[in-house]
């Protein structure tokens, strides 16, 4: 490794910058703002289904994050509000938070819509 001499600048310290994502929920009366940073504008239709057989439809934005579909469900299931730890899943498989659901192959379907289930639990 190469030291610095000193009359070198050191480089400036790198800087943390976040993902610049926005996880607030849509308005209530449902209308969407239209100013959504990264929304693509092509809904998915989800059929968002809990263990007990509660069922949700709901449209999202498929730019949009596994982390903001867990907190729209969190929003909407009064059961999982205060769960510790919970998993979305499609076809069994578990799906990571910083990824969008297009990264799953999620996509806007012409109204049919893509089932996830959301499980509570442990996270070990």
């Amino acid at each position: 490794p190469r030291l610095m001499s000193d009359d070198e600048e050191a480089c400036p310290p790198l800087v943390h910058q976040g993902t610049g994502l926005s996880l607030t929920l849509p308005e209530a009366d449902g209308n969407d703002r239209g100013d959504v940073d990264g929304a693509s504008g092509q809904m998915a239709e989800l059929m968002l289904a809990l263990e007990d057989g509660q069922e949700w439809k709901t449209s999202v934005d498929v730019s949009f994050t596994v982390e903001f579909v867990k907190a729209l469900a969190r929003n909407h299931f009064v059961d999982l509000k205060d769960a510790d730890y919970l998993e979305l899943q499609l076809d069994g498989r578990p799906l990571i938070d910083p990824m969008s659901l297009i990264d799953y192959g999620i996509q806007a379907d012409g109204g049919k819509a893509t089932r996830l289930l959301l499980t509570t639990g442990s996270s070990d």
